[in-house]
């Protein structure tokens, strides 16, 4: 029996990528005006009920991007 190289496991980085991205984003946030910052607030808003329609291996999101 042949083993296997690479497991696939969950992502455990998320909270180093977050923070990680924190300074780039109060950049954008600080000096990038209204525009920006309503995109991350709309981003902030619709990215939860997109996780919560998962369909199988299909996400909303791309349902909604073809509309």
């Amino acid at each position: 029996m042949a083993s296997v190289r690479f497991a696939p496991s969950a992502f455990r980085w998320n909270g180093r990528v977050g923070v990680a991205l924190l300074p780039s984003l109060t950049v954008l946030a600080g000096f990038g005006g209204p525009v920006p910052c309503g995109v991350m607030l709309v981003g902030a808003m619709v990215r939860p009920g997109t996780q919560a329609l998962y369909v199988g291996n299909t996400r909303v999101c791309c349902a909604l991007a073809s509309q």
